[in-house]
């Protein structure tokens, strides 16, 4: 199993990590491969963390630097958890107020399919 798998639907790129642990190796390869093969292309990415039961500030600091690119660029990070204590923990970090969080991958998609509609409703 890779440490990470990349999926697209539509224009979303999904990235998940196949990592009970993200600590600052992971994270720094993690960073490499958005920076050079992810945001270059996609502007909607998914980072599905819900099989990580531990990330640390090296994780988080690629999360908001990803998603503050994304915004330079009129895009968006999603971030898919599943693990309540990765949740709590992220919110004492205050990730989740920078970081759209969801429970699921689909959950994910579906919010960027309606910021879609929403967006084609008032430019026409």
């Amino acid at each position: 199993m890779e440490y990470f798998e990349n999926d697209i639907v539509e224009d979303i790129a999904i990235e998940s990590v196949n990592l009970s642990r993200m600590t600052f190796i992971e994270a720094k390869l993690f960073w490499e491969r958005l920076q050079f093969s992810v945001m270059p292309v996609y502007n909607k990415v998914i980072v599905d963390i819900s099989k990580c039961k531990f990330i640390d500030s090296a994780f988080m600091s690629v999360l908001a630097r990803t998603q503050s690119m994304l915004l330079k660029e009129k895009g968006e990070l999603k971030l898919v958890l599943d693990n309540d204590k990765i949740d709590q923990f992220l919110g004492t970090a205050g990730i989740n107020k920078i970081i759209d969080t969801k429970f699921s991958v689909e959950e994910a998609i579906n919010s960027f399919k309606g910021k879609d509609k929403v967006h084609s409703m008032v430019v026409a």
